[in-house]
């Protein structure tokens, strides 16, 4: 008890000199005894030597390096056509990574490895915290103008966006609702852009 006790308090941790609303310390309280257990259901699974290296893999380019090739080819592929959707996803990643520090550190929720110590992480965190997921917000903010412009891609590119959500999971960073928010926040700010953009 007292164990939960220190970590709701660190929960309550002071972002710009104000503390975080308790009721969203609470709010994640309740929402780790349902998530963890998917999460350890994932890492379990990702202890099997290939289940692990997909998800190494797919952690590694989801990094960065998926989407600079990925648009690269498609660019390359559309030739001049396809600027305008090039350009409107970097202005939404570029809008989404402009917000996303300031949102992660007020959330300043802890990576479900920093809360069970059976979890095993694959590789090194990019930043501290673990809502919103930035490697879904950015596959979000990316893939939005993509569709919105190609609509025969939009299965692969949701397929995608789960592919890298799952790998998150399996690599113990995030919870559940972690990826939904920043599946959700990639979304809100790529929609106005492309709809301003590309219509």
């Amino acid at each position: 008890m007292d164990h939960e006790l220190g970590l709701a308090e660190r929960l309550t941790a002071h972002v710009s000199g104000k503390a975080r609303p308790f009721r969203l310390a609470e709010v994640f309280e309740r929402l780790h005894e349902y998530e963890i257990a998917i999460v350890r259901r994932q890492a379990e699974a990702a202890r099997r030597p290939t289940i692990r290296t997909v998800a190494v893999v797919v952690n590694w380019l989801s990094n960065g390096w998926l989407f600079l090739f990925g648009g690269l080819a498609l660019w390359g592929y559309l030739g001049r056509n396809g600027l305008p959707m090039v350009l409107a996803a970097l202005l939404s990643l570029g809008i989404a990574h402009a917000l996303y520090p300031w949102v992660k550190s007020y959330m300043a929720r802890l990576r479900p490895m920093d809360r069970d110590g059976a979890l095993e992480s694959l590789l090194k965190p990019l930043d501290r915290y673990s809502c919103p997921s930035g490697h879904c917000m950015t596959a979000a903010a990316l893939s939005l103008p993509i569709g919105f412009v190609m609509p025969g891609f939009a299965p692969a590119l949701v397929a995608l966006l789960v592919l890298i959500g799952w790998a998150r999971l399996a690599a113990a960073h995030h919870y559940p609702s972690d990826l939904v928010l920043g599946t959700l926040m990639g979304y809100g700010v790529a929609w106005p852009v492309s709809q301003l953009c590309l219509r």
